[in-house]
Order: C-alpha cells, then structure tokens, then sequence
C-alpha cells in the first residue's frame, strides 16, 4: 500500500513537470497515463515480489539456523521447529498456525513452498539423513550454515549499494528534470514560440519516454542483480 502511495504521487509529479514544462494538458494527461502505467503497473509489482522473496530468504535463513542450534543441544525436531517458530512474522506465523496437526516431517515439507528453492531444499535433505544416519547435525549442516550467512551477508551488501545507486539515478533525473523547468520559467519568452511546435512537444513525451525506460531498466536490473550477486559468490565458494 506505500509503495502504491508513493508512486502514484511520482506519477502526478512527474505529470504536472510535464504540464510545467509544455504547457499543454494533452502532454500532461500522456505522461501521467504512461507514469501510472509504468510506475503502478510494472515497477510496484516487481519490487513488491522482489522484496517478499528477500524477506522470505532472511526468514529461511533464521529458521534454518535456529532450528539446527537447538538440534544440536537437544536431539528433537519438535522442540527444534518449536524454537524455530517462536519469534516469526504475522505472515509466517498465519503458515505456521495451520499447519499444527501436521507431523514434523510433514510441517518441514510444507514449508519449502513458503521458503522457497535457494537453501530449504538443501535442508531437507539434511533432516533426512540426520534422521536416518544419526551423527553430529552441525558437521552435516556446516555448508548449509555458511551459505545461509553468505545469504544474510549479501543482502546486507547488497541493500547498501542499492540505496547508494538508487539515490544516484534519482539525482540525475531529477537534476535533468530541474533544468527543463528552470529553463521553461527563465526563458518563458522563448518558450512561447516552443509551446506550439509539435517537435517540441514530441520532444518532451520521447524525454519523460526515455525517463520510464530508464527506471524500467534500473528495476529490473536492481532486483535481478541481487540473485546473480548471491549465484557469483556461492561459485567462487564452491
């Protein structure tokens, strides 16, 4: 619901600089259907799924190293999914709660599609043969633990590095913004005889065109950059 807010309001700033800058309400109903467009229905969706996807693998990451330290001290995987789940999100909590007639096993199953692909079926498989073969939990789940913190890590780097880049392209378009509006209002006398030029005004529609195109491709790059960081370092682990 914030991010609707929030871009919807980009979209009507970006409208009225439009409005500010041509002077024409045609140029200002176009940007302002082509920023909803962009903006609510593109950008909001794929950061939207792109930040329940990194909640989701710092929540796995929590579980799965929860759950293996209490493992390790107390032989019990109901008393290690317990531990596990004790201090979860309302979202997982809601999983959680109807699943509780389950058995452990099938409570541990269940959960892969809550968690996802990246580490949950690795542990799994580790439960399974813990259950089976016995042995020392924390020498059988080292690699997974340190991918889990490598997981952990590189979000951290990552959400760092976004915020700086992201704070980077909002200066440059917005700088680029600034100077078509100081330029509308110092020059208004020359803007006057601009107004009703249509290479103008397709000027002004192929700018805030390139404008979307750009944030379309910073998204998009943003919010698959993190998985092909995580893949690079899991090889060069490997």
């Amino acid at each position: 619901m914030n991010s609707l807010i929030f871009f919807s309001i980009i979209s009507i700033l970006l409208g009225a600089s439009s409005y500010i800058i041509s002077s024409s309400i045609y140029i200002c109903l176009i940007v302002l259907f082509l920023s909803l467009i962009c903006l609510l229905g593109i950008v909001v969706p794929t950061i939207n799924n792109f930040l329940i996807k990194q909640k989701r693998r710092r929540e796995c990451s929590s579980f799965i190293n929860g759950f293996i330290v209490c493992l390790s001290v107390t032989p019990s995987l109901d008393k290690a999914y317990e531990n596990a789940t004790a201090n979860v999100d309302k979202e997982l909590k809601k999983v959680i709660s109807s699943i509780e007639s389950l058995t452990i096993e099938e409570k541990l199953n269940y959960l892969s599609s809550y968690f996802g692909n990246e580490l949950y079926p690795m542990f799994l498989s580790i439960i399974s043969i813990y259950q089976v073969q016995g042995g020392n939990i924390l020498n059988l789940s080292g690699d997974l633990l340190s991918e889990a913190n490598r997981i952990e890590e590189s979000d951290l780097s990552f959400k760092k590095k976004g915020l700086k880049n992201t704070y980077q392209f909002c200066l440059l378009w917005g700088i680029s913004l600034l100077i078509l509006i100081f330029m509308r209002i110092a020059l208004s006398s020359f803007y006057s005889f601009l107004k009703e030029s249509p290479t103008f005004l397709g000027c002004i529609i192929i700018f805030y065109v390139l404008l979307l195109f750009s944030l379309l491709i910073y998204v998009f790059t943003f919010t698959s950059s993190s998985l092909n960081a995580l893949l690079q370092r899991r090889d060069k682990h490997e």
